[in-house]
């Protein structure tokens, strides 16, 4: 709400965006699928220790290949309901 005051745009809103589809939950499923595998991959081949490093990495190329730019946070997910930017 602080963000849409600062410029200048009512405090409270509702996107009109529609968030909702199923080529969005293809991708998320894609991103959750492929994450998954980059943890266990990563502690099977025995470099644990290279878990969050790997999943850094992920998510990171996640903005390229998915859609909602693989937001790994609900939160962030969630507020996109409250704008349409």
């Amino acid at each position: 709400m602080l963000t849409h005051i600062m410029f200048e745009k009512p405090a409270f809103t509702i996107s009109t965006n529609d968030r909702f589809g199923g080529h969005l939950w293809i991708s998320k499923v894609i991103a959750t699928i492929g994450l998954l595998l980059i943890i266990l991959l990563t502690i099977k081949s025995d470099n644990a220790r290279y878990v969050s490093v790997t999943v850094s990495g992920y998510i990171a190329a996640g903005y390229s290949f998915t859609l909602s730019m693989s937001f790994a946070k609900p939160a962030a997910t969630f507020a996109r309901i409250f704008t349409d930017t």
